[in-house]
């Protein structure tokens, strides 16, 4: 029986051994978990502080493209103004210019008829400076003959 208890007590004591050694192994791996998850645990509290950072340039950023939005709202409005101004200019220069070409078109048949009554006058007074030609010749010629005349009367 004694033998019996001490082969039970070796077969213990292999069994705390083992239970010892596994024991340790299960410390040392609670040990690298533990580092681990510390490890991680301060990769989180970057990877957060990056989030942060990160979240906060997306703001920065969207206000200044929300900024830049409004300002190109702004001067496209702007834009369509000075086009509008632009067309309304041009309207009125184009209809200006219409009154000015009809204005041309007047003057120059006002000009053309003017030209056309300047001819007949001229072919008028044509007319009447060599009929009156022939009438200062016929004069001359008249008193001529007076002249003659009286110097024969005078004989």
């Amino acid at each position: 029986a004694k033998r019996d208890a001490e082969k039970q007590i070796q077969e213990l004591m292999s069994s705390v051994e083992k239970m010892e050694t596994e024991a340790e192994a299960k410390e040392e791996r609670i040990r690298e978990l533990t580092s681990t998850a510390e490890s991680t645990e301060d990769q989180n509290k970057i990877l957060l502080a990056d989030k942060e950072v990160l979240n906060s340039e997306l703001e920065k950023a969207l206000e200044a493209s929300t900024e830049a939005a409004s300002e190109l709202t702004d001067a496209k409005r702007d834009a369509e103004k000075q086009i509008q101004e632009l067309m309304s200019s041009v309207e009125k220069m184009e209809t200006e210019a219409e009154a000015k070409e009809e204005r041309i078109r007047e003057l120059t048949s006002t000009a053309e008829s003017t030209e056309d009554q300047n001819k007949i006058l001229l072919a008028d007074k044509e007319v009447l400076n060599s009929e009156l030609e022939k009438a200062l010749e016929a004069s001359t010629e008249a008193a001529s003959e007076l002249t003659d005349a009286k110097r024969d009367a005078e004989k």
